[in-house]
């Protein structure tokens, strides 16, 4: 996402409604399908699960996204997993191919199976900077005209770096000097993180997130609701 701008050329300011998580750092890609697999094959070997698939719906998900298998026999259904990290992708043109994720048990040769896998949009994060977030506006209507509202926002983080610090604003005009600090939302320190999470009731009209006290660098995704 880009950096708060406040010019007038600025792009137009996205509207948070009740119940629609939005993105001040980062983004989840609702216009692109969860990726689907049918699975041919299951194995294990040093207790790494290895599924022969296919995709059917969907794009090559990355390595560290999250899958999830259902309905294979073998092994008295050891390979039914439930967001369970991907370790390795290799996959063809035609999105056959195989698919890894860590799993305790005895070596198990390949064999033939049948069951589904599902891997969701993971959310895609961007690398840490300092500074303030584009901002996001509440819409009146969805609220029925009422500004006092739970708002919660969290960091998500892809790496951690050393330290930093994320903190949520709010303005009743989108001008920089205008926005006050309303909470943390998200600390890390000595490279873990100590607190994340912040929950408010507020009435602004306008909201952001303020990123600060970098050492090192990581990734992370910053996403509020109402």
């Amino acid at each position: 996402m880009p950096a708060f701008n406040n010019s007038p050329f600025a792009a137009a300011i996205r509207l948070l409604y009740a119940g629609v998580a939005e993105y001040l750092w980062g983004s989840w890609p609702q216009d692109v399908s969860p990726t689907k697999f049918y699975v041919t094959s299951v194995a294990i070997a040093a207790n790494v699960a290895t599924l022969g698939v296919t995709i059917y719906e969907g794009d090559v998900p990355a390595v560290g996204s999250l899958i999830s298998v259902q309905g294979t026999q073998n092994n008295v259904g050891a390979f039914n997993v439930t967001n369970v990290p991907l370790t390795a992708v290799a996959l063809n043109s035609a999105g056959v191919g195989t698919v890894s994720f860590a799993l305790v048990g005895a070596n198990f040769g390949i064999a033939g199976d049948a069951g589904i896998a599902i891997v969701p949009q993971p959310v895609r994060t961007e690398a840490i900077a300092a500074g303030a977030s584009v901002p996001v506006a509440m819409s009146n209507n969805s609220f029925g005209g009422d500004l006092d509202r739970t708002v919660t926002a969290q960091a998500i983080f892809g790496s951690l770096p050393t330290a930093v610090t994320v903190e949520l604003q709010g303005s009743m005009v989108n001008n920089d000097a205008d926005f006050v600090t309303l909470g943390t939302i998200a600390t890390v320190a000595a490279s873990a993180v100590t607190a994340n999470g912040l929950t408010v009731v507020a009435n602004w009209l306008f909201y952001r997130a303020l990123t600060s006290g970098i050492t090192g660098a990581g990734t992370y995704a910053v996403v509020i609701e109402a």
